[in-house]
């Protein structure tokens, strides 16, 4: 995507720093850098040896909720953004981070208008101060200047990849859980068949009984004899 000659590539990383992060060059540009800063609205809570991380929203939407977390571990944090705050599409601002994720690699949840959320997973918020913003369909990324590689740098096929392994393993899960589902019913289906054959053998077992009784009884009467119904869906023994 970058050009490869190297002084189109420089004057593309100065580009972004102008356009996402006031960097200081020389202690002769300290004061208009200042000043520029402090044009930009400071959004989050300030704490004392908390990192402010110069945030460029062009996700196309609003940005409702921050929330972060170190890489591996499971619970979010609570909103960075104070109450009521917002960072707009094509908005800058400086964010204030919480002390204990400043200087490390995080996970970022970010939540958009109408509660959409995407992660930004393992960035290096000790390797830059300021990342520019962007929502793909399925996922959001990043781009940022490396102060490690001295480049820009785009989490977005990171985050594709993360993306569509979560996707491949969520279908998998769901194609899992139709498989068990539907041994699930044919083992009932079985069980219920089972139950009703086991019954009617029971029942068959049952009325061979009593036939086998009523001829025991009838050739036990006095010089033998039959059964004959009585006309009223009875049975009376006739004696020859």
């Amino acid at each position: 995507m970058w050009v490869k000659r190297p002084l189109a590539k420089l004057l593309w990383i100065g580009c972004f720093l102008l356009a996402c992060c006031p960097v200081c060059v020389s202690a002769s540009e300290e004061y208009a850098s200042n000043l520029w800063m402090s044009d930009l609205k400071t959004v989050g809570k300030q704490e004392e040896n908390g990192q402010t991380l110069f945030v460029f929203n062009q996700s196309g939407k609003k940005i409702k909720k921050i929330q972060m977390k170190k890489p591996g571990k499971e619970e979010w944090s609570g909103n960075v953004l104070q109450k009521s705050e917002v960072i707009e599409n094509e908005e800058k601002v400086q964010l204030c981070l919480p002390e204990k994720f400043s200087e490390c690699k995080c996970d970022i949840r970010l939540t958009f208008g109408k509660e959409e959320t995407k992660i930004l997973h393992g960035l290096k918020l000790q390797d830059t101060v300021s990342i520019r913003v962007y929502q793909a369909e399925k996922y959001a990324y990043v781009d940022y200047v490396s102060m490690e590689e001295k480049d820009i740098i785009s989490t977005e096929k990171t985050e594709r990849k993360i993306w569509e392994e979560e996707e491949r393993k969520r279908r998998e899960e769901e194609e899992r859980r139709r498989r068990e589902e539907e041994e699930r019913q044919r083992a009932l289906a079985e069980a219920a068949a089972r139950a009703a054959a086991a019954k009617r053998a029971a029942s068959s077992r049952s009325s061979g009984r009593s036939s086998s009784s009523r001829r025991s009884e009838g050739c036990a009467d006095s010089g033998g004899g039959r059964y004959k119904s009585d006309g009223h869906g009875g049975w009376v023994w006739v004696s020859n």
